[in-house]
């Protein structure tokens, strides 16, 4: 076993081996597709093929060295692989209305230094974190729309859940065609990795237990790429993320699939009609399910990313 594939799952390690001997233009299973997944390349305070940093609420840094808690139980599931170096820090514990003044002023000039961060009142509804959240995306990922992906990264952070509420870090795999409205790009599909860490674990391993194929969800339209976008909201806390995977992996058999993966008919992604307005997250708020709040993720060209969920975890 190579240490490239040390981290796959034993079925998916052991469709490799069979994979193995098939023509040199057979699909790569099980080969990294997200560039810079692991945040070590980059300059300042922004990693490369990542969106914007804002030092406020997005932290490129740098982890201490021996010091950090990683999950045993993580460590046997990524095959001995652990996060180190560089990584994602994702922080909502911040005033949205200071988040958004930060926005306006990197608008402005791309390098302006960060303010110090305001102090915030329990219980923070008024936060980021209570708020719209914060996101950041990685690069387009060329995609086979019929072909089966998954996704695996390394979390540390929190969750909250109730009796009618789940609330967690996310890694949305989101579908893109480049035939929208004027031109640009439009979200079809989106399937998001639900990393439920606990804080006192540190380090967690999280991958999905069932494969992905964007394209046999839209068969409409052509999915022809995936960004990978890294979500948190509530609870407000501070959240880190590393090696951020998206591989292809083997067509499972059909009693594996999802049924609306195999409908015949494919209109199960979002935006299904071009002005459907797409569903929000939950709000944290007592009695505020249905409030609407602005996005977070900054659009850079193009207004697919509003919708951040379509659907309660699996």
């Amino acid at each position: 076993m190579t240490l490239r594939h040390a981290w796959l799952p034993a079925a998916a390690l052991i469709a490799l081996s069979a994979a193995a001997e098939e023509p040199k233009d057979a699909p790569q299973y099980g080969v990294n597709l997200v560039a810079n997944s692991s945040f070590e390349q980059g300059s300042g305070w922004q990693p490369a093929n990542w969106s914007r940093m804002d030092r406020l609420s997005s932290f490129w840094e740098q982890a201490p060295s021996g010091r950090e808690k990683i999950d045993p139980e993580s460590l046997k599931a990524a095959g001995g692989r652990s996060p180190s170096g560089r990584y994602l820090r994702i922080d909502t514990d911040v005033l949205l209305s200071q988040y958004e003044d930060r926005r306006k002023e990197l608008d402005r000039n791309p390098s302006a230094a960060p303010p110090a961060r305001l102090p915030v009142k329990p219980p923070g509804y008024d936060t980021v974190g209570g708020t719209s959240g914060v996101a950041v995306r990685s690069d387009p990922i060329p995609i086979d729309p019929e072909a089966y992906y998954n996704v695996a990264a390394w979390c540390k952070g929190t969750w909250e859940k109730g009796a009618d509420f789940d609330f967690m870090p996310m890694i949305f795999v989101k579908g893109y065609t480049s035939n929208g409205p004027g031109g640009r790009e439009r979200e079809v599909v989106r399937k998001y990795l639900a990393c439920r860490a606990y804080d006192s674990k540190g380090w967690q391993y999280f991958t999905w237990q069932r494969a992905f194929a964007p394209g046999k969800l839209r068969k409409d339209v052509k999915v022809e790429y995936v960004r990978l976008v890294v979500f948190c909201y509530w609870p407000r806390h501070s959240y880190g993320f590393d090696d951020i995977r998206f591989f292809r992996v083997p067509e499972p058999p059909d009693s594996e699939k999802s049924r609306l993966e195999t409908d015949r008919e494919g209109k199960h992604g979002t935006a299904v009609n071009p002005d459907e307005e797409e569903e929000w997250l939950p709000s944290p708020r007592p009695a505020d399910d249905k409030k609407k709040s602005v996005p977070a993720e900054d659009p850079e060209g193009f207004d697919a990313l509003k919708g951040l969920i379509s659907e309660r975890p699996e």
